[in-house]
């Protein structure tokens, strides 16, 4: 079980994993994906080499997951192409598939 400090980061992180992944995936969830997403890296960071075990390995893998959002995001502008929006919404199904791991691992950590 971690401490209380880093339970207040995981809790807060678990929080945002778990509200997205109950969020459906469209053109009005960008907001709440991106406040979302911006919390989760936001804890993750704080929790960087305070984890151990199981968790930590599901932090490294959620930040992957988070890196390659963030890589194809990156061409996006104004008026994205089909296969631009494709690449995003895959990267996104990966985070989703994975928060389910990272989740358990956090309530394992912190119940």
């Amino acid at each position: 079980m971690a401490n209380k400090s880093t339970c207040k980061h995981v809790n807060s992180a678990r929080t945002s994993l778990e509200s997205l992944a109950h969020l459906q995936l469209n053109g009005s969830s960008a907001g709440k994906i991106r406040t979302n997403l911006t919390n989760v890296q936001k804890q993750l960071t704080a929790l960087k080499g305070k984890t151990s075990g199981a968790l930590a390995s599901q932090i490294d893998a959620f930040s992957a997951s988070l890196k390659q959002v963030e890589k194809a995001a990156l061409g996006l502008h104004s008026s994205p192409s089909a296969a631009q929006i494709t690449t995003v919404v895959s990267a996104l199904h990966a985070v989703k598939a994975q928060s389910k791991a990272t989740i358990a691992a956090m309530h394992a950590a912190c119940p």
